[in-house]
């Protein structure tokens, strides 16, 4: 586990929307106590598959402990938000993503912010700072894009397949 290293001992959660087309989508914005003048903030930009502002574990706390305001919310459909994450397109996350900048901005009053991609939201938060560049300071991905869409989600399912304890042909049957 990272090591906390700037002595905050208090992290401040609260509750922000964040809007989308089919209704504003349920966040959080995580930021250090006792730092009045705080300039970098992250959006948090989940991967594939459904996903809440509740599943990010430790991390928006260890940033906001070392000085990093964050905003994280739910896909949607997911979490009490409205609408359906399996109906949006790359562009419709990136539009999401540039609307929780300017929340995060807003909330945490943070002078400098980007966005974080996790997994296949690595190719998201780069196309919503490439759409945006006025808007994104900067731009982080984790696992992020290093092969195709296609090439990614069969990787994905396959390992579901097998997970799921299927046997090899229902894993290629699944696979075509």
């Amino acid at each position: 586990e990272p090591a906390i290293s700037a002595g905050y001992r208090d992290v401040i959660e609260h509750s922000v929307a964040v809007d989308a087309p089919a209704g504003p989508l349920h966040g959080i914005v995580a930021t250090p106590d006792g730092l009045p003048n705080l300039s970098t903030g992250l959006v948090l930009i989940d991967g594939s598959g459904p996903a809440t502002r509740h599943a990010w574990g430790e991390m928006p706390s260890w940033f906001a402990a070392n000085g990093v305001a964050t905003l994280r919310h739910d896909k949607p459909g997911c979490g009490g938000s409205p609408g359906d994450w399996r109906a949006q397109s790359f562009a419709d996350r990136a539009r999401e993503a540039l609307g929780a900048i300017t929340v995060l901005r807003s909330e945490a009053g943070v002078t400098g912010a980007g966005l974080i991609g996790y997994s296949q939201g690595g190719w998201v938060a780069l196309l919503a700072a490439a759409s945006a560049p006025d808007t994104v300071d900067f731009v982080v991905t984790v696992s992020g894009p290093a092969v195709g869409i296609a090439e990614q989600e069969r990787v994905r399912l396959e390992r579901g397949l097998r997970h799921s304890g299927l046997d090899e042909e229902t894993v290629a049957d699944g696979l075509r």
